[in-house]
């Protein structure tokens, strides 16, 4: 069972790029610097925030939490989301080829080449 111990135990609460309240996080003796200090992840505060409110967001902003309206965040098409896949597999192949290249690897050179060619292939690009 895990116990939380205010003495050994911490809460922050995270929040995206935006600022948007994610979640509580509970930190223990390894989130502590050798002095005893508290090592905060990164975008996260001690800082309580307020109840929430229905129809508004909690960001945190300028050091403190604020209600902002919420807004939904427009849900992305199947053909979004298959040229973003397609895109950043693409990608992968091009740096793979690169560091192969650098390499001077033949065989790795081939294997990226078909994997690049299988992914055209299987996206209907050509």
């Amino acid at each position: 069972m895990l116990t939380f111990d205010i003495k050994e135990n911490k809460v922050v609460y995270q929040y995206d790029a935006e600022g948007v309240l994610l979640k509580a996080i509970v930190l223990d003796a390894t989130d502590r610097a050798e002095n005893g200090d508290w090592i905060y992840p990164t975008r996260t505060t001690p800082v309580v925030p307020p109840l929430s409110k229905k129809g508004y967001e909690l960001i945190w902003k300028n050091g403190a939490w604020q209600y902002r309206v919420y807004v939904p965040k427009p849900l992305k098409t199947d053909e979004q989301i298959a040229k973003e896949e397609y895109e950043s597999m693409q990608n992968e192949c091009i740096n793979n080829l690169n560091v192969a290249m650098l390499r001077n690897d033949d065989k790795a050179i081939a294997s990226v080449r078909q994997d690049y060619a299988d992914l055209q292939e299987y996206y209907g690009e050509n």
